[in-house]
């Protein structure tokens, strides 16, 4: 997602102040490691990056020349001054001004990983950072419930982190993960104490059964998930299409394959 201009991450992101894309990008996973990397420039892929943190070093979080250094380092392309951005007719764009994009998995292993990148809000200052690619339990969190990311405000989301407040309340399992999602986008909305519009939620989830769950307080919320050699996806409300997927380009563990 982070090579295509519909989506506010890396290409085609929004632009800073200084007219440059400054992206922020995140990745946990059910053992709880994580890795983040905040206010990068001219990276393709940001959640590469993030994986490195992650991988590579003790760090939980690494930020601007340390990040830059790091993608240096491990050989990541390094792309030209004004090379991710992109104009747009606002009738083809599908993200917000601030939005993120955000993925949850679940292997055959059981092992469950939660990421979101994104580009930030439109116009913000040099040195601003999300709070859904660096905060962890804010956009993303995963634990042995499941694996959670929420995209929408980022401002809301971090003065309210929704995303390890989901999995708190699933792992009490007396309520339906419908019941779990409904009781934290009303809760969002009367602690955040704002008049209309309310700002804007969606989840996506996948619990430690390996059970998609998708779910937003928007008009629209771009969304995909494959299980067992289909894919479905939609955008609106509901809304939800499915098509067979005959060739699988990189099955790995994936829950996609379906055979043993």
């Amino acid at each position: 997602m982070e090579s295509k201009k519909y989506f506010n991450c890396a290409y085609g992101g929004s632009v800073d102040a200084n007219g440059e894309v400054v992206m922020d990008a995140a990745i946990m996973t059910n053992d709880l490691r994580v890795g983040c990397v905040g206010a990068v420039r001219n990276i393709a892929h940001p959640i590469t990056l993030a994986k490195l943190v992650l991988q590579r070093t003790e760090h939980v979080l690494i930020v601007e020349d340390g990040a830059q250094k790091l993608a240096l380092e491990s050989n990541l392309p390094i792309l030209s001054p004004g090379q991710l951005i992109v104009t747009i007719d606002s009738k083809t764009s599908l993200h917000e001004e601030e939005d993120n994009v955000g993925a949850v998995a679940y292997d055959r292993r059981k092992r469950l990983a939660s990421g979101t990148s994104t580009a930030g809000e439109m116009g913000k200052l040099y040195g601003s950072v999300s709070a859904t690619g660096t905060a962890i339990g804010c956009g993303i969190y995963v634990d042995q419930s499941g694996s959670v990311s929420v995209s929408g405000c980022d401002k809301a989301i971090y003065k309210y982190a929704p995303a390890q407040q989901i999995l708190r309340r699933l792992r009490c399992k007396t309520t339906s993960i419908d019941e779990v999602v409904t009781t934290i986008f009303r809760d969002f909305e009367e602690k955040m104490d704002v008049s209309s519009p309310k700002p804007d939620l969606g989840v996506i989830l996948v619990t430690a059964e390996g059970k998609p769950f998708v779910s937003f307080k928007c008009a629209h919320f771009p969304w995909a998930y494959c299980d067992k050699g289909y894919v479905y996806y939609g955008c609106a409300r509901n809304e939800r299409f499915s098509e067979k997927l005959d060739v699988l380009e990189r099955p790995l563990d994936c829950m996609c394959e379906d055979s043993d």
